[in-house]
């Protein structure tokens, strides 16, 4: 079952001279990891008392797991389609448009309820990737600065007066120090030696980099985190050599979006694997 979504990701790759079909199979996705949210949120909300965040109800399980894979689907339901916009090859647009509002309004909801952050930063991050696409489009510069502006404008509100205490807290005075102190740890270690299980002497339970790349070092080994960057290597680099492409900027916004989620996320949250599908899915949008 867990095979699915990336046999879903190689048909979109292969489908892509089809405009019809692969943007299709793009909603399509969309709305599953959309459906799974919200089914895993209203779970939660009918069989558990707040705070929210950490306690996750999974519906096809039945089982309480970490909140970051079901805010991890609620947010990319969204960003996948945020990548998309303005692209000239989307013929739906007005569906397109739709669904990315619908998307956006239900993501924020479940990011409220449980208190996660990474969301607000990378819709913002999104909406300018956006803008600057539009803006280098049409060479309106003036457009893409009075854009910005308003966007940071609506996010100094929005953290001042809307979000809940909590949540502009841990969004506003979150213990980053602590992520760049994990950072520093991890480099400090490798730089000596790739070829370790960085931070070894630790119980693997009791001790995350909170890194994607930095915790598949740590569990899985230096081969497997090999594996890991040179994923993303491959990435990119088929994104420059495709750079004409059917589509390849758009999944260029949607990779650069992700990027963020692998960098403060854990690779088997809770016994999750929507991040690893994630990025395996998206290494083949790019590389067929």
């Amino acid at each position: 079952m867990r095979a699915i979504p990336l046999l879903l990701f190689l048909i979109l790759g292969v489908l892509q001279k089809n405009d019809h079909i692969y943007f299709s199979l793009v909603l399509l996705f969309s709305l599953g990891m959309l459906t799974h949210s919200i089914l895993n949120t209203v779970s939660t909300l009918i069989t558990a008392d707040p705070p929210y965040y950490g306690r996750a109800y999974e519906f096809f399980t039945g089982s309480r797991v970490n909140s970051p894979g079901t805010t991890l689907l609620a947010s990319f339901s969204s960003l996948l389609l945020l990548g998309f916009l303005g692209d000239k090859n989307v013929k739906e647009k007005r569906l397109l448009y739709f669904l990315l509002g619908i998307s956006i309004l239900i993501s924020l909801s479940i990011s409220y309820i449980f208190i996660a952050r990474t969301y607000f930063f990378v819709l913002a991050i999104g909406t300018v990737f956006v803008v600057i696409r539009y803006a280098s489009e049409t060479k309106n510069l003036s457009f893409l600065f009075y854009f910005v502006f308003v966007v940071i404008s609506i996010l100094i509100s929005v953290f001042e007066f809307l979000l809940p205490e909590d949540l502009s807290d841990r969004i506003v005075n979150g213990v980053y120090s602590r992520k760049i102190q994990h950072s520093i740890d991890y480099f400090s270690q490798i730089g000596q030696n790739f070829f370790i299980y960085p931070k070894s002497h630790l119980i693997l339970d009791e001790f995350w980099f909170h890194n994607f790349f930095s915790d598949v070092h740590r569990s899985s080994g230096p081969y497997a985190a090999i594996f890991a960057y040179g994923a993303v290597f491959l990435t990119f680099l088929s994104i420059f050599v495709n750079w004409r492409k059917r589509y390849i900027k758009s999944l260029l916004i949607i990779t650069l979006l992700f990027i963020p989620y692998l960098l403060t996320s854990i690779p088997w949250e809770s016994s999750e694997y929507q991040i690893l599908v994630l990025f395996a899915g998206f290494t083949l949008l790019t590389t067929t």
